[in-house]
């Protein structure tokens, strides 16, 4: 304050050094900022905005750090690279690289004052033990004492092979007075003892979320959050993955997209995965609700494009339509390969069909067809393209597309397409090979087993054909039937069973009966 205004900037500059120096790097940033404020011409030098940048970074102040990251000028790069290594390394994401970069400088942090060397050196060397290289780890060899220097080798050793070894150290620094060093540890031996099956994923999530106190003291929240969140994907909790990823994004760590990012896609897939294949519509709509609250958190590509697939599934299970429409449309152009885009193409189309929008359902399937999809794929195409025409009237166009497919949705087609029209042996053929995949010749039947017995009768009965009738009866034989089913099924079979012999005769070959 007393100093000449010419030589007020430098005076402040080397306070801020030295406020730096005895490690009061809030002080040091503070006085540079008012210092920048007064003669911000000076922020161009070097040595200024290095400085300030630091002194942000040892702040907790990621984005005034930014500086550290580069570009440096060539004479000064060899000087500024550790300090990027820190910026990296705190910032997450780039863990090997900053690894690295700590390691081939990892000497001059003894040059340091002690306040600073003594704040920089436990994280640095832990950084190395974590992620270095086995070259980058040799600079490890020769560390202080301390229980932080202990828990950086303790994860070199794990690094290198020395579980056991690594384990017990871990064990040990786990009920160690420092809570930033017990909690990283405890946070390892748990990690170590799920993998070893000593612990079950569920369990392990159980102990991260009792250690959640002490991370929050640690500033460790969101780490915490993310090692239970694998745990509960572990054990295929995904509903609960997703609510403690959720909770990452609370938590004041910031945490580098690159590491969130994967598992809540992993998480994401595997919920969209499971609830296409409930039935249970409160499930259905359970799993679509989750889905709908994380996709704006996800970026354009293939992989959210296959999730928006998923969703558009379970809106049109629901009913809507409307709604389904719209994700199967966002997903088409997501999507990189002819297959993928097939399948939204055909989702799309089912959400015209819903629609009544026929003319669309067509375009949209040859929008998204491609003469290199497997002969599945173009057979499920022509299912949905006829009912398109039966949708339209055009039973005979749809015969043609349905002729020779034996997929279950297609004899359906066939079958009811001859039933309309009266044409019942052909309407018995298509039925029946339904029913020779799906009724099983032991066991109780299900609802829908009762209705396609019932209607291969009614069907056979309309054809007088007897030996499908025969045959039928058989097949169910006495297993029973709900309400009138069975009563009705035992009264159109009966004209396909044999004549019971009369006492005393001569047995002889029986023919079924005329209907």
């Amino acid at each position: 304050a007393d100093s000449d205004p010419a030589q007020r900037f430098a005076a402040r500059l080397e306070e801020a050094r030295a406020a730096f120096g005895v490690g009061a790097f809030l002080e040091a940033r503070g006085i540079l900022t008012v210092a920048l404020e007064d003669d911000p011409e000076e922020a161009v030098r070097p040595e200024v905005s290095f400085l300030l940048a630091a002194s942000e970074l040892l702040s907790g102040n990621m984005d005034g750090a930014f500086l550290l990251e580069g570009p440096w000028p060539d004479n000064e790069q060899r000087a500024t690279q550790l300090w990027r290594g820190l910026y990296l390394a705190s910032r997450g994401g780039h863990e090997a690289e900053a690894a690295h970069l700590l390691a081939r400088d990892f000497s001059r942090l003894d040059n340091y004052p002690n306040s600073v060397r003594s704040v920089l050196l436990p994280f640095a060397a832990e950084q190395i033990g974590r992620y270095g290289s086995a070259e980058d780890l040799s600079v490890l060899d020769k560390l202080p004492k301390g229980a932080a220097y202990t828990l950086a080798s303790a994860f070199r050793d794990l690094r290198t092979g020395r579980r056991s070894q690594a384990y017990d150290a871990f064990n040990a620094l786990s009920v160690d007075p420092d809570p930033v060093v017990a909690e990283k540890a405890l946070e390892q031996k748990i990690s170590l003892d799920m993998s070893d099956g000593k612990l079950t994923p569920v369990a392990a999530a159980d102990m991260f979320s009792s250690l959640m106190p002490d991370a929050r003291l640690a500033g460790r929240e969101a780490t915490v959050r993310l090692l239970q969140a694998d745990a509960y994907m572990r054990a295929h909790k995904w509903p609960e993955a997703l609510a403690t990823l959720d909770l990452v994004k609370d938590t004041p760590e910031q945490v580098s997209e690159p590491v969130l990012s994967p598992m809540l896609f992993q998480t994401l897939a595997a919920v969209a995965s499971e609830v296409v294949k409930d039935t249970d519509r409160d499930a259905i709509l359970h799993g679509a609700a989750m889905l709908r609250a994380h996709l704006s958190a996800l970026q354009p590509g293939t992989k959210k494009g296959e999730i928006l697939m998923a969703y558009g599934k379970m809106l049109l299970g629901l009913g809507l339509a409307d709604e389904a429409q719209q994700a199967f449309s966002d997903a088409v152009p997501m999507l990189d390969s002819p297959e993928l885009k097939a399948l939204a193409g055909q989702g799309l189309a089912e959400s015209y069909i819903a629609l009544k929008d026929l003319d669309g359902a067509t375009d949209v399937l040859k929008r998204t067809d491609d003469p290199s999809l497997p002969d599945d794929m173009k057979s499920s195409r022509r299912r949905l393209q006829a009912r398109i025409n039966l949708a339209r009237g055009d039973q005979t166009a749809a015969l043609g597309l349905l002729n020779g497919d034996s997929f279950a949705d297609s004899l359906d087609m066939t079958a009811r397409i001859h039933e309309s029209r009266g044409e019942w042996p052909a309407a018995v053929a298509s039925v029946r090979k339904m029913a020779e995949a799906d009724i099983p010749p032991h066991g109780p039947l299900s609802a829908p087993q009762q209705t396609l017995a019932l209607r291969l009768a009614s069907d056979a009965s309309q054809a007088s054909d007897a030996q499908t009738l025969a045959w039928l009866a058989q097949l169910v034989g006495d297993r029973t039937m709900d309400g009138e089913s069975g009563r009705v099924f035992r009264l159109l079979t009966q004209v396909g069973a044999p004549k019971p012999a009369t006492p005393g005769a001569t047995p002889a070959a029986t023919t079924p009966a005329r209907p």
